[in-house]
């Protein structure tokens, strides 16, 4: 499911066992690490994996945070799923996304509308 050039960011994923009582070393610096990957990810070729870390930001709630402003970038993704996974991700983000998401919508429309 995962191609291109996200693969080798998402070395993190080792930390993991398929073990249900398993958990990683160091589950903060699990997230530190996986939120930047997760972000290199929404600019995979591969619209699949592009969708799934959209997805995965998403079930990270508030942690995903700093990916904010790179999936309202996201909703303008040529594929549909990208721009519905991003969409459903920031509204799962809740009120910490009108503190950053505002400006970034606010200059994404811009460019879109008055070709700043």
């Amino acid at each position: 499911l995962v191609a291109g050039s996200c693969l080798p960011r998402l070395g993190f994923l080792s930390g993991f066992s398929s073990q249900e009582d398993s958990q990683p070393e160091d589950p903060a610096a699990l997230v530190a690490t996986a939120v930047p990957s997760l972000v290199a990810c929404l600019s995979d070729e591969n619209p699949g994996v592009r969708r799934a870390a959209a997805q995965a930001l998403g079930l990270m709630e508030i942690i995903g945070a700093p990916a904010i402003p790179v999936l309202v970038q996201a909703l303008r993704d040529p594929v549909e799923e990208v721009r519905c996974e991003a969409a459903t991700a920031l509204q799962k983000m809740g009120g910490v996304v009108a503190a950053v998401a505002i400006p970034a919508l606010a200059a994404l429309a811009l460019r879109e509308s008055c070709g700043s």
